[in-house]
């Protein structure tokens, strides 16, 4: 996806450590695509992430999906992406990523959202840490043209999952309503139902 360079420079590495420990990781291929031998058993099956990220939502529908697991330096990770676009030209890209072992290097990573309070706003967009849904988060928004633009939201689950959500040329409501349909709650099911 092609994005426009963002102008809070602050808020954008604390985007980085929500998303780019993990899930640049996944991008990168860091990570390779899991068989049921090499599962582990810690860990969400990365197929079991595919019912929370809908077919559609609102104008957007989902246009590809994929998942994998692996690891590297000792770790291993379970993560799906997928990709919605709207008749608009309008994208969004999902990461769903379970951490696994990970958890405790990531809530280090993600106790400066406990420690510090973003909050800033122009006319050009926002940014600002949260709590959603009970657990830190973090979202940006940039204005492009009218109410249309560049958007993250992260946020940090059971301290384990990191779910990232990147837009392009759209509203601010058109992320809170695909963010708003990912049931965080079965994560939590999902987590236990494998023992953890």
């Amino acid at each position: 996806m092609s994005r426009n360079r963002r102008s809070f420079d602050r808020p954008s590495r604390w985007i980085a450590l929500a998303g780019a420990l993990f899930v640049g990781l996944v991008s990168t291929g860091c990570f390779f695509g899991g068989d049921s031998e090499s599962r582990d058993e810690n860990l969400v099956d990365f197929r079991d992430f595919y019912d929370l990220l809908p077919e559609e939502i609102g104008d957007f529908r989902r246009t590809s999906r994929e998942g994998g697991s692996g690891g590297a330096f000792g770790f291993r990770v379970s993560a799906v992406e997928a990709e919605y676009e709207a008749g608009s030209g309008a994208e969004i890209d999902v990461s769903l990523v379970d951490t696994g072992a990970l958890g405790a290097i990531g809530l280090e990573a993600f106790a400066d959202w406990l420690d510090v309070e973003v909050d800033e706003e122009s006319d050009r967009g926002w940014a600002r840490t949260m709590e959603y849904k009970g657990y830190p988060a973090i979202e940006e928004f940039e204005r492009t043209s009218g109410d249309r633009g560049s958007a993250e939201f992260a946020w940090f689950v059971q301290d384990r999952f990191v779910i990232v959500l990147e837009g392009n040329d759209i509203t601010a409501d058109e992320l809170y309503e695909l963010r708003d349909a990912i049931d965080v709650d079965r994560l939590a099911d999902l987590r236990d139902r494998e023992g953890n």
